[in-house]
């Protein structure tokens, strides 16, 4: 029994790691050089912050103000950067920053690969020299609190 449950691990990690091996390859073979619209850096549009937000996701912050106000600050001063060697880079208002790697799938998905492994899934809705809109995508019970980010170009 024990040799079942093993060979159920060992089937399981195999499949999430060559899942996590193709998705890294497709961000690395994706063009991410020269003058696409996507490299610059991107700010949070603080307008949209409760506007695409869920009814269910407000009522679930307006409980818990403390949550409201940590949330807020991780999305409120935002500045994502996507350069042109594929580096992305956020730095949050309080200063906090993270470094990861871009790529496109499908030229309107954003991947945003973190170097714990973790894969962030974005639709691109609106992309032009000044605006830019993403939906997340979520996977299984995964969802974003928000419906749609708003950037503007610095």
């Amino acid at each position: 029994m024990k040799n079942i449950h093993k060979n159920q691990f060992i089937i399981r990690t195999s499949s999430f790691l060559c899942v996590l091996f193709f998705a890294l390859l497709n961000i690395s073979a994706q063009e991410t050089t020269g003058e696409h619209p996507l490299v610059g850096t991107w700010t949070f549009d603080q307008n949209s912050f409760e506007t695409k937000m869920s009814a269910n996701s407000k009522m679930q912050l307006d409980t818990i103000p403390q949550a409201k106000l940590t949330f807020r600050s991780a999305y409120i001063g935002r500045k994502e950067t996507f350069a042109p060697d594929g580096t992305y880079s956020v730095v949050l208002a309080d200063g906090r920053s993270a470094l990861a790697k871009w790529g496109l799938q499908n030229k309107d998905i954003l991947l945003i690969s973190h170097p714990d492994g973790f894969v962030q899934r974005n639709r691109i809705t609106i992309l032009t020299g000044s605006k830019l809109v993403l939906v997340p995508i979520g996977e299984g019970d995964t969802k974003s609190l928000l419906t749609e980010l708003h950037f503007f170009k610095n």
